[in-house]
């Protein structure tokens, strides 16, 4: 089954936009910069107008390791996503150049993120009571359109590999778990298929040695973004890690608004 999702409300969402900033942001603070760059920090995050494509595998309840304690309206879901969008990561840095010495010359350099593509089988998880929405990605969807080695065409030969163990031999998520771990270990997921790096330079450069000193860095700097970027996907929403999405904060908001806009009234009723 497919659907499509609001996408729309989406990009007005402030709390996904800001949640996936705020990891970029750390994320990158926490990188040991090599010694031909330095201040590298996130300029804009744009999620962009391009949603992904799902199709919905199975409904059923949060599993434990998610939710030890869920409440009945509660539901998770395993997906199969796709995405081919126009998300936009916009970075700057200084790259600096240690010839003909150490650090003979620095230049600022924009860096554009952007064109990423994905296939991959994910949960999310809707946990009603706290107000969280909660994301991971299990495995890779391969450009044969396979999963884990089973045709994608066939539900329960696509499946039975990463669900087995299960009763009836029908999908569960408890078996995705059992069998994840095992069978599709985090360090063998791509998640991301491609993306694209731009880099801009700053300052012009004249021709010579320097000029050649820059392109290199360049080509070593787009290398190291690409790996690192992989790795803060991988490592962020591969199971087992997840990303939770918590909306209580905007509710505290409303309430807040809410009890302020009933004591205006009063005060004005007291007033009359």
């Amino acid at each position: 089954m497919s659907f499509e999702i609001n996408w729309e409300q989406l990009l007005e969402d402030k709390t996904l936009n800001n949640t996936i900033t705020n990891k970029l942001n750390d994320f990158v603070e926490s990188l040991t910069l090599p010694s031909y760059l330095q201040d590298l920090q996130i300029v804009e995050f744009k999620i962009g107008s391009t949603p992904p494509n799902f199709i919905l595998k199975s409904l059923d309840d949060p599993h434990p390791q998610v939710e030890e304690n869920p409440h009945k309206n509660d539901i998770q879901a395993l997906l199969e996503l796709e995405y081919r969008g126009d998300m936009m990561i916009s970075l700057q840095v200084s790259l600096v150049l240690n010839y003909p010495g150490e650090r003979f010359m620095i230049l600022p350099v924009k860096v554009t993120i952007s064109q990423l593509q994905m296939h991959c089988l994910c949960l999310l998880t809707h946990l009603t009571s706290r107000s969280q929405t909660v994301f991971s990605i299990l495995c890779d969807v391969d450009s044969d359109n396979n999963i884990n080695g089973h045709e994608r065409n066939n539900a329960n030969s696509k499946f039975e590999h990463i669900m087995s163990n299960n009763i009836n031999n029908k999908p569960t998520l408890s078996s995705t778990y059992q069998t994840w771990g095992s069978s599709a270990p985090l360090q063998r997921m791509a998640i991301v298929q491609s993306l694209n790096i731009e880099t801009e330079i700053g300052d012009n450069v004249s021709n010579g040695p320097e000029r050649s000193s820059t392109l290199k860095n360049v080509d070593k700097l787009e290398q190291f973004l690409l790996a690192k970027f992989k790795d803060f996907i991988r490592n962020e929403i591969g199971w087992p890690n997840t990303i939770t999405f918590d909306y209580n904060d905007d509710e505290e908001k409303e309430s807040e608004e809410a009890e302020e806009e009933i004591d205006t009234v009063e005060c004005e009723e007291e007033m009359s």
